[in-house]
């Protein structure tokens, strides 16, 4: 069976100061409590979950586009420091460089060359207390001159003229050089690259002119060697050197003899390749080479021919 009686709320009567009654009304007996702390918070919201509203997003926008046009206010900031500081005072640095970039050739294509190094030297040495070695170069000198106690910052420069002066450019071009290349400590590590392959180009062709002096031998006939026989050091290589005596007129009187590792081998061979070539510019290196090769070719064929009895002349 059904109930069909209806449930009606209950009554709630309130007092008033004037002790009246208040009407019966529609109702729920009770309301239940909100606990704050029942709500989820998520680790990525740094937010009070319980104060949070929709719009925060936007507000994190915001926030995210004030930094970044920050940074940008902060670049060009930076980029108008460069302009007026750094670039301007890289180009009046290279001025300065340039005047002294023109005075070291003008020097070195002077008469009095030799005079005036040696007074800049005797100069520095007495009234600037600042010793420099003999064969310092005009260019040098005059650097370390300007720019006084600082050593580093005389390397750097000289360094970095020297290599313009190698790569012969002109005194009003040397601006634009430098600045081209990105700066003076990139045109001294470009020099140093340089060297290395200029370096290495100097060790092959002193091996080719050593090889080819051992195979046309007969072409040094006039060279008398007298020859000790003694030997030193282990054998660790296929080198040796010979260390002699220069009796004058092409004899020679060999001392000692040494074996050689490789690594000395590499080292003395680097010695004598820069001694040997450091009047000869590295492209006229290779043709100095096949030169003397040729030449004493000649020499070793016509000699051959004289023992056979024939007459030959070699082109």
């Amino acid at each position: 069976m059904f109930n069909t009686q209806v449930s009606t709320p209950p009554t709630i009567t309130f007092s008033t100061s004037d002790n009246k009654n208040v009407n019966k009304f529609d109702t729920i007996a009770s309301v239940p409590s909100i606990n704050i702390d029942s709500y989820i918070q998520l680790p990525s919201v740094k937010q009070d979950a319980a104060k949070l509203k929709p719009n925060a997003v936007n507000e994190k926008e915001q926030e995210i586009a004030a930094i970044v046009n920050a940074a940008k206010l902060l670049e060009s900031e930076h980029a108008s420091y460069v302009d007026e500081f750094v670039t301007r005072g890289n180009q009046a640095l290279y001025a300065v460089l340039t005047k002294i970039y023109s005075l070291a050739v003008q020097i070195n294509l002077s008469d009095n060359k030799d005079s005036i190094i040696k007074s800049l030297r005797n100069v520095m040495s007495l009234q600037k207390k600042i010793k420099t070695q003999k064969n310092s170069t005009a260019l040098t000198l005059l650097v370390r001159w300007i720019v006084g106690g600082s050593r580093q910052l005389a390397f750097t420069y000289s360094r970095a003229l020297d290599a313009a002066y190698k790569d012969n450019i002109a005194v009003d071009e040397l601006a634009a050089y430098f600045t081209k290349l990105g700066g003076l400590n990139k045109v001294c590590k470009q020099d140093n690259k340089n060297e290395v392959v200029k370096n290495d180009e100097k060790l092959t062709q002193f091996k080719r002119f050593v090889k080819n002096a051992d195979v046309h031998s007969r072409g040094y006939q006039n060279t008398k060697i007298v020859w000790t026989e003694e030997v030193y050091g282990a054998v660790t290589s296929d080198f040796s050197i010979v260390v002699a005596h220069n009796n004058g007129g092409g004899h020679f009187h060999g001392l000692r003899a040494f074996n050689l590792s490789t690594d000395a081998y590499k080292k003395i061979f680097k010695i004598l390749s820069d001694e040997e070539f450091k009047n000869k510019k590295t492209e006229d290196i290779e043709a100095w080479v096949n030169e003397e090769s040729n030449k004493h070719f000649k020499i070793a064929c016509e000699a051959d021919a004289v023992i056979r009895g024939e007459v030959l002349t070699v082109n």
